[in-house]
């Protein structure tokens, strides 16, 4: 027990003729036992990095049922096919997943029966399978992906994952231009950090941010192309409301005018931190009607205890721009 990166004994030839079962706790009466020492142990860890090798190898009937935290690595080919199926077979309690050094241009891509792509592990047959396998999963972390072009995309079964997802951190993937380029249910989404992602020009359109209603963080890091965080998708959304944001942080981000160029009504009724440091093109916060009733100071660094204020966001941030 807390010894969350085990997932094998020994790689060895290993005998314990008379050990039948692994306890996971003092208290733990009944134990488990998958055959011999090393495949229980695998099966039943609970953080556990693979890369694409490690996939290959691994019996298309292993399901870790304790695993809570698993990393992905290591798919270098841009041919490389994200293993869509063998996650949802193998992962039935998986809360947190982490995507990183790979190429993969789209996270559980769609196929013909919009459920994935195929992979060596085979085909999906039940319809309803994807959503009951990651039900549990609450975090995804994307990290340099150099070649993904989306999260994800309209009838795909990333746009299914997100509905469940409560943070999203996307870090390096300097092919991804904009990160909720349509709108999808945010159902459960609180925490939304985008870092060290060269080529984003918005963080998402006008449609896609109504869904975040739910969002209390957002963190926006040198993304140096990044002109504005919600940008106008003719959809005709005229007021956009994040009803439970409480902390937004714009940092480094030298290509950022305004956090909208649209005409749009924006509400923020929990805002009570903003932090705006190394914007120095930014000189107004948005062009429509904006209302911050709990807002009072803008900080200029994380560090500061003290902030700036003119009577409102917009004449603030306009002052600290002259």
């Amino acid at each position: 027990m807390n010894c969350p990166k085990m997932n094998i004994f020994c790689k060895g030839a290993l005998r314990a003729p008379n050990l039948d079962k692994v306890l996971l706790s003092e208290v733990d009466d009944k134990g488990c036992w998958e055959g011999d020492l090393n495949t229980t142990i695998h099966r039943n860890t609970k953080v556990l990095t693979l890369a694409r090798e490690d996939v290959a190898m691994m019996p298309q009937h292993d399901i870790f049922r304790n695993l809570r935290d698993l990393t992905l690595e290591g798919y270098p080919d841009e041919n490389d096919v994200f293993p869509s199926n063998f996650l949802l077979r193998g992962f039935p309690n998986l809360e947190w997943l982490v995507v990183r050094y790979s190429s993969f241009k789209e996270i559980f891509p769609e196929d013909s029966s919009g459920y994935g792509g195929g992979t060596p592990c085979g085909e999906l047959t039940e319809m309803g399978k994807p959503f009951q396998a990651l039900q549990n999963l609450k975090r995804l972390d994307l990290i340099r992906l150099c070649n993904l072009k989306r999260v994800w995309k309209d009838g795909s079964l990333m746009a299914e994952i997100l509905k469940q997802i409560k943070g999203l951190w996307v870090k390096e993937c300097p092919s991804l231009s904009i990160v909720l380029p349509s709108p999808t249910s945010f159902q459960s989404l609180t925490h939304l950090g985008v870092v060290n992602c060269s080529g984003l020009v918005h963080m998402g359109t006008s449609s896609a941010v109504t869904s975040l209603v739910h969002l209390t963080w957002l963190y926006l890091r040198n993304c140096a192309a990044m002109e504005d965080v919600v940008t106008d998708d003719g959809n005709g959304v005229e007021d956009i409301s994040f009803p439970n944001l409480e902390e937004l942080i714009l940092d480094g981000l030298p290509s950022l005018e305004s956090f909208s160029f649209t005409n749009c009504a924006f509400r923020f009724p929990s805002l009570g931190r903003i932090v705006i440091m190394k914007c120095p093109k930014m000189n107004i916060f948005c062009k429509g009607a904006l209302k911050t009733p709990n807002l009072d100071e803008v900080f200029l660094s994380e560090e500061d205890n003290e902030g700036y204020w003119e009577g409102d966001l917009n004449t603030t941030i306009q002052t600290l721009s002259a």
